[in-house]
């Protein structure tokens, strides 16, 4: 499941229609402004991938490009690899009281999923949660007010991200990038199966896939399956497809004294 912060709407909102400085966002400084709509070149893995995989004569381009959510920023991808992964600490979390081996069942199906995810997008995974640019935690979702105000379903899993404002080169800078963080909630009460094929979908969101699928033999299918699905051919071409929308992410912008 995933859940565009309402908070990273409004301040993108107010960046591009009002030609704003920076604010509300982290590192906020004076005189930035968000950079114009371009296209970043695709990732080497995606390109490759694309060039091996797919063949000219039959119908593999299909992808569910149209279904997925249009953000004023453009397309929501990486433009930096290897991508880091922090997994929370069970300790760290204060959840102490949560099963050693469910823990263990837990880590093993989020490594799973990063296994299944790095030959198109590069993963690293990192000690660090303040620098990760993908954090998952063994934690159930908590219930939120939907903007109709109403008490949604409980959720197994819920991935968030939000915009920051990150350094390029030098220190202090002469730049920054607008660039996203997420952090993913994966409850680990789910059964080992159904664990992974969580984590693999909610981690598909986090590099790009910002949306569901309509087809069930999709790993973005919008709903849980009886059997949950591999990355497939259509997922792939999604991906690929989206890392060649302009984006206003990973672009350097000039900080102005």
């Amino acid at each position: 499941m995933a859940l565009f912060l309402l908070g990273v709407a409004l301040i993108v909102g107010k960046l591009l229609w009002r030609n704003a400085p920076g604010y509300g966002l982290e590192g906020e400084f004076q005189g930035s402004r968000v950079p114009p709509l371009q296209v970043h070149p695709l990732p080497a893995t995606l390109q490759n991938w694309s060039q091996a995989e797919r063949s000219p004569q039959s119908n593999d381009a299909a992808t569910y490009l149209e279904d997925l959510e249009q953000l004023p920023i453009g397309g929501l991808i990486w433009t930096e690899f290897p991508v880091s992964v922090y997994l929370g600490d069970r300790q760290g979390l204060n959840l102490s009281t949560l099963p050693g081996q469910q823990y263990q069942n837990w880590q093993t199906a989020v490594r799973q999923s990063l296994e299944s995810w790095t030959a198109l997008i590069p993963l690293k995974e990192t000690t660090d949660p303040d620098a990760a640019d993908i954090r998952f935690y063994p934690r159930k979702p908590p219930l939120t007010l939907g903007l109709d105000r109403q008490i949604p379903r409980a959720a197994a899993a819920r991935t968030t991200f939000r915009l920051r404002w990150q350094p390029v080169g030098d220190r202090p800078p002469e730049a920054v990038t607008l660039a996203q963080q997420f952090d993913i909630d994966l409850s680990p009460n789910l059964a080992p199966p159904h664990l992974l094929g969580t984590a693999r979908h909610e981690l598909g969101h986090a590099l790009g896939l910002w949306g569901h699928s309509p087809f069930v033999d999709d790993v973005m299918y919008f709903s849980r399956t009886a059997e949950p699905q591999d990355i497939s051919m259509r997922d792939r071409n999604t991906l690929i497809a989206q890392y060649q929308l302009p984006t206003r992410l990973g672009w350097p912008v000039p900080i102005k004294p």
